[in-house]
């Protein structure tokens, strides 16, 4: 309701809360980046027994008679490896509820979307990447927290808190980006005449649809 409230305000408060926890949320997966060559780099110069190699290195890929799991090599394992991704790319779809928003949207659209994507994508590549540097693929296939996980392994419970909430401000991200988006859709279905008129209604000064917005957060909680 705090978010709800804020985009109440315009779409320039929604905005500012949604860039500054987007940037927060790039520098630490840019951490993770850097935090995952460092450890893998100090354990090979020890000499001590190094995940990166085990999980990145092409013999190990090819060692026979390792486990490599049968599903891996069927369809069934792309699938299920694209139902855990999904949720990394899901944004692309909420930005087109604010194309109408938009200065130059035929130009502006196709920039954000492939920009965007782009950069998930390629972070998304790094950071698994970093996770085998410092995670055993046993500790990778049996995590439930990958980050926290990772954290644990390279600074003990206190790194891990931190990560923690990391991951915390993460979802607030996540949520602040589904309210700002969502609500349009309140919006444009009741200006359509297919929801209750009221929703419709815009502020005075600051243009949001405020009445939307809350709208969907009353039918958020409902559902929680």
């Amino acid at each position: 309701w705090i978010l709800t409230g804020l985009n109440c305000l315009g779409v320039k408060f929604g905005s500012i809360v949604q860039n500054g926890l987007t940037t927060l949320k790039m520098a630490v997966l840019v951490a993770v980046c850097i935090i995952g060559v460092v450890f893998a780099a100090t354990r090979a110069q020890t000499g001590a027994s190094s995940a990166a190699k085990d999980n990145l290195g092409l013999n190990a890929a090819f060692e026979p008679g390792k486990d490599h799991h049968d599903f891996a090599n069927t369809g069934m394992g792309f699938a299920l490896a694209m139902v855990a991704c999904l949720w990394a790319f899901d944004g692309w779809a909420d930005v087109a509820f604010l194309g109408e928003e938009l200065a130059n949207p035929k130009f502006a659209m196709p920039v954000v979307v492939l920009v965007s994507v782009g950069t998930v994508a390629f972070l998304f590549i790094l950071v698994n990447i970093a996770y085998m540097m410092v995670l055993t693929e046993d500790e990778i296939s049996s995590s439930h927290a990958l980050a926290i996980d990772f954290a644990q392994t390279i600074g003990g419970s206190t790194v891990a808190g931190v990560f923690a909430f990391a991951v915390f401000v993460s979802s607030v991200g996540s949520a602040n980006g589904s309210i700002l988006t969502g609500g349009r859709v309140f919006f444009a279905a009741a200006r359509d005449g297919r929801f209750p008129a009221i929703l419709a209604t815009l502020g005075e000064n600051s243009r949001s649809p405020y009445a939307a917005l809350i709208a969907q957060g009353v039918v958020s909680s409902c559902l929680l």
